[in-house]
């Protein structure tokens, strides 16, 4: 069996993490924002730019990855949405954990030492839109890569165990 779509994908997205992570967390790039527009606005820029490079790393360089191996089922089966009552039944299982689990999380004090990633005094209107879309943004991407790139090229040549 010819592994080349596997083991390419999962070298993309481990050169997808790393250079993200790297990128993300220099001291410099923290530096330059706190000093050219204070500490507010300085924190605010450093979490949007973290956002945007995960979206870079993560989505729009595996996507042109996922455009130029042009493998037709896997693009099909990518963009295939399937449906049915199990599955309604396992995402609203899911859906009404996950909502019980963050609403008792929410208050403890290691959760309010990480959340909300943007601390600003004052949220306007275009913050708020602003810091939700990067977000949104950034978990598609997220998503993209791990359980869309990394795991159609795997099924495709691995098979589902």
């Amino acid at each position: 069996m010819n592994y080349i779509n596997t083991i390419i994908s999962v070298s993309l997205v481990l050169v997808a993490f790393i250079f993200y992570y790297f990128l993300s967390s220099l001291e410099i790039i923290k530096n330059y924002f706190i000093k050219k527009l204070g500490e507010e606005q300085g924190q605010i820029r450093i979490i949007l730019f973290q956002r945007l490079t995960g979206i870079l790393f993560f989505g729009s360089i595996p996507a042109f990855f996922l455009l130029y191996r042009n493998s037709s089922s896997t693009i099909e089966s990518f963009l295939k949405i399937q449906f049915n009552l199990s599955s309604l039944a396992f995402i609203i299982i899911f859906v009404v954990t996950a909502f019980f689990l963050n609403y008792f999380a929410a208050r403890s004090p290691e959760n309010l030492a990480i959340y909300p990633q943007i601390r600003s005094k004052t949220w306007s209107l275009s913050l708020l839109i602003l810091s939700g879309l990067s977000w949104m943004t950034y978990l598609f991407a997220y998503e993209f890569l791990f359980r869309g790139l990394l795991l159609f090229f795997c099924i495709e040549e691995l098979g589902v165990v």
